[in-house]
């Protein structure tokens, strides 16, 4: 979602000065897996951007694999700038 973020907003970028996404926090996170690395299918990520504002996003995850729910929750995204 960081990655996302930062690369819908490369128009913020500017020669002397890039932005980037990072994770600032992960709210109501519910697992139903003990271990990822015990299923056997393939991760499917979904990712749901449900606000926006000037540095910061918010969005509603889910981790599936083979039709089981491994994780779900909010995360929070900022756009950080940094110089090139």
């Amino acid at each position: 979602m960081g990655v996302h973020v930062g690369l819908l907003h490369r128009d913020r970028s500017t020669e002397s000065q890039r932005s980037i996404g990072y994770v600032g926090g992960v709210r109501d996170v519910t697992l139903g897996v003990e271990r990822l690395d015990d299923l056997s299918a393939d991760l499917v990520i979904d990712a749901t951007r449900l606000l926006e504002g000037d540095d910061s996003f918010m969005y509603q995850f889910a981790v599936t694999a083979g039709g089981v729910t491994a994780l779900t929750g909010r995360a929070s995204i900022f756009l950080k700038r940094v110089a090139s």
